[in-house]
């Protein structure tokens, strides 16, 4: 293998798979990137096995071939090198040479690789099987359920998103027992797939900074691989999913809402954040006191004090205090578009709904904390 790249490209390309590759001192196949040059394509790729990620980009190709090379130790050199481009070139026994192609630098690398061989198999999937999803809406999806995901619950299908692919309508839910985040879209996609899927938290934080930066997006789903797929312009992600079945969230949506009360949002989050100051972490607990026509926030501690701020609101039910983790609700008004939302509450030990005035098909449950 003998390539010529640029140098930015190359790094950026580096960044999108550079997350999933394994961090630990000891060295693994896993902590390697696979480089392949094709006839007519560079590909990197980098894999834990579950999540796989690979991305092409574009080069001078003087001889094809593929090798493995440790990704850390390759970051480094390729952003320390003062070029423009660089050289990479395969040598005897699995070692491969980097230098700058410019007269900026005189400076000679050489890295002990692996064989390509050596590198996790990379299952493909047809080309005819993607099918082209809606990208503002997916973006979105995510973007307004990933803060209720957990990632180290031992109810392992916890640690992901569901999604729910039923009538031309997609769902996204994620919980971690504490709050959750539940959204829905007509999208309709014709997949080979079973209805449920539960994607892994990896997988969900790569994918949405993939979303950021891409114009178009497919889907499709291996079903004898258990393996979901999803192709940007020039990168593909694949992932493994949860095997299991998720709880039954319905139950936790409260169905008889007593009072709900409209809010300007950032009102409401300023109110939190000044108030939240005088909580203790973990959970910066505060108080919401509704009473006739106002919302009282309150949060106290007994080694440092009090604090307490005062919000109009309409509202003419029978008192409620009720105490939250302000870290939970603060989660949920940063990531709301809309400028008013609506809370719904029913009693001081019942958990609390957010949804947005204008946009109906998201909304947030909380549970209360002990006064």
């Amino acid at each position: 293998m003998n390539i010529v790249l640029n140098k930015n490209e190359f790094l950026k390309s580096l960044s999108k798979i550079d997350n999933i590759i394994s961090t630990r001192e000891i060295k693994t196949v896993l902590s390697n990137v696979l480089i392949e040059a094709k006839e007519t394509e560079i590909i990197l790729t980098a894999s834990d096995f579950e999540l796989t990620i690979s991305t092409n980009l574009t080069g001078n190709i003087l001889n094809t071939g593929s090798i493995a090379i440790p990704a850390k130790k390759l970051n480094e050199v390729i952003g320390e090198l003062i070029t423009d481009e660089v050289v990479l070139k395969v040598e005897d026994e699995n070692k491969i040479s980097i230098a700058g192609n410019s007269s900026k630098s005189k400076a000679r690398f050489s890295i002990m690789g692996e064989s390509a061989t050596d590198f996790p198999t990379i299952r493909s999937i047809a080309e005819e099987s993607y099918k082209e999803i809606p990208i503002e809406l997916i973006r979105k999806m995510f973007k307004y359920t990933r803060n209720s995901m957990t990632k180290d619950d031992a109810r392992y299908v916890f640690n992901g998103t569901y999604m729910k692919f039923e009538n031309d309508k997609l769902t996204c839910v994620t919980t971690d027992g504490r709050r959750l985040s539940l959204i829905h879209e007509n999208i309709s996609i014709d997949l080979e797939t079973k209805e449920e899927i539960i994607l892994p938290y990896k997988t969900v934080n790569e994918l949405i900074k993939l979303l950021e930066k891409c114009e178009k997006m497919s889907i499709a789903y291996d079903n004898s691989d258990q393996r979901f797929y999803f192709k940007t312009e020039n990168t593909v992600l694949s992932s493994k999913i949860i095997d299991g079945s998720f709880p039954d969230y319905n139950q936790v949506i409260p169905d008889n809402i007593k009072q709900k009360i409209t809010i300007n949002k950032n009102d409401f989050e300023n109110s939190i954040r000044q108030v939240a100051v005088m909580g203790v972490d973990p959970t910066r607990k505060i108080s919401l006191d509704f009473n006739s026509n106002s919302l009282v926030v309150s949060s106290s501690t007994p080694d440092f004090g009090e604090a307490e701020d005062i919000l109009p609101i309409k509202y003419e039910g029978e008192a409620i205090k009720i105490a939250f983790n302000s870290y939970y609700i603060r989660d949920v008004l940063k990531i709301i578009e809309d400028e008013t939302i609506i809370i719904g509450i029913s009693s001081s030990s019942s958990p609390m709904l957010i949804e947005e005035e204008k946009y109906k098909n998201f909304i947030a449950i909380i549970m209360p904390m002990n006064a």
